[in-house]
């Protein structure tokens, strides 16, 4: 499996085997913005040139593990759009669960994606 490189501080997605390294591709990351209800795990690509290459897959799974090990987060949410098909797609391949009963940010609509660290498989021999 190839590796995404994720920097923690700045949480930028550089495409692996880039010539140019300096090019970021997308965010993504945990993080805990202020007046939010849980926290969360999120991701953005920029460019269609990129979505679908699994990149954004590779790197939230690293994010959530580095949620889960560095930062001791036992479960977290993903906001995401009812309309944005290629992010509940990837949440779902992630093994998050809609709950329908979570507080979303206000003025949101979103549907709310729960990550369960404890159940995840990339963090079961963690």
């Amino acid at each position: 499996m190839r590796q995404p490189i994720i920097e923690t501080e700045s949480l930028f997605l550089r495409k692996p085997g880039a010539k140019d390294m300096d090019t970021a591709i997308g965010v993504v990351g945990p993080w805990n913005p202020i007046g939010w209800p849980e926290t969360e795990l999120g991701w953005h690509i920029w460019s269609d040139a990129h979505d679908g290459k699994g990149f954004a897959f590779e790197a939230a799974l690293a994010a959530r593990t580095y949620a889960a090990t560095a930062l001791g987060w036992r479960d977290a949410v993903s906001y995401i759009g009812p309309d944005n098909a290629r992010s509940v797609a990837l949440a779902r391949r992630m093994g998050a669960v809609i709950e329908p009963t979570a507080s979303v940010p206000a003025g949101s609509d979103c549907i709310v994606f729960r990550h369960l660290m404890r159940t995840a498989p990339e963090l079961s021999a963690a």
